[in-house]
């Protein structure tokens, strides 16, 4: 869904003035940013409108920076956690949603039939639990989200590719495509080092995320620095361990931590 509906009053919302109070204008940006992030993924086989973003990626697209005892993500994570106890957000074993997004949905934003008459079963099936504005007064439990279709779960679990790692050249590709300023090779080993998980020890979903928060940092730290070029003559074709011909990863082998040079020989 490319757009959405969006109340030009909603600072006066009694939850917005209390998101306001605590986190200031962040807080504001981080809200309505997840927002966007959720209606961008809604579609007429997803209309589960749970949030598919980690707080590291929703700090680096908003630019948010850390101070000297919070970092950026904790910022983010702190605002999330405010917004689920103000119900403006429900989190439901470990996943966020934002169930009221759906009263921003009419049917005016999609020409596909079926597409509308998935819009209206949903908005029939929470009819009770979904609100026309925020409630005004703030309720100190929080309710129980709704149980999604068993349908629907089949369907969302079916759509969802498995995630595929990339290889070293398509990383190179990418890369160089949006000019950035990472080393590919660093950037391909660190993550098959973790299995490709987040921090959290979370399957990363978008390895591109992953390039884009990476090749920010780096340009946070050394400012001016040009952007990656694929050096002649270099075969990213790792030759195997001399030693027990196992895999090479970071110039050590997995098998047997035998250490080579950059031509694959053995280090004395």
């Amino acid at each position: 869904m490319q757009w959405f509906q969006h109340d030009s009053d909603s600072t006066q919302d009694a939850k917005i003035k209390k998101l306001l109070i605590r986190h200031g204008a962040i807080g504001y940006a981080v809200y309505f940013h997840c927002l966007e992030l959720i209606a961008a993924e809604i579609a007429e086989s997803n209309l589960t409108f749970e949030l598919d973003h980690d707080s590291e990626i929703i700090a680096s697209n908003l630019f948010i920076k850390g101070s000297e005892n919070k970092s950026g993500i904790q910022i983010v994570e702190e605002i999330m956690r405010t917004l689920v106890e103000l119900d403006l957000f429900r989190e439901y074993e470990g996943h966020i949603f934002c169930i009221k997004l759906l009263k921003r949905v009419n049917l005016s934003m999609t020409s596909n039939p079926a597409f509308r008459v998935a819009i209206n079963k949903k908005k029939a099936e929470y009819h009770d639990s979904v609100m026309i504005r925020h409630d005004i007064v703030m309720r100190p439990t929080l309710p129980t989200l709704p149980t999604l279709p068993i349908e629907q779960k089949e369907k969302k679990t079916k759509d969802k590719k498995a995630f595929q790692a990339p290889e070293l050249e398509e990383i190179e590709k990418y890369i160089l495509d949006k000019k950035m300023v990472i080393e590919p090779s660093k950037f391909f080993d660190w993550y098959t080092k973790t299995d490709w998980k987040d921090n959290t020890g979370k399957q990363i979903s978008n390895w591109k995320n992953k390039a884009v928060n990476w090749d920010s940092r780096e340009k946070e730290k050394k400012p001016g620095k040009e952007p990656y070029s694929k050096p002649l003559h270099v075969s990213y074709k790792k030759k195997p361990c001399p030693r027990c011909g196992g895999k090479i990863l970071a110039s050590v082998c997995m098998d047997c931590d035998t250490a080579v040079d950059a031509d694959g020989n053995e280090l004395k």
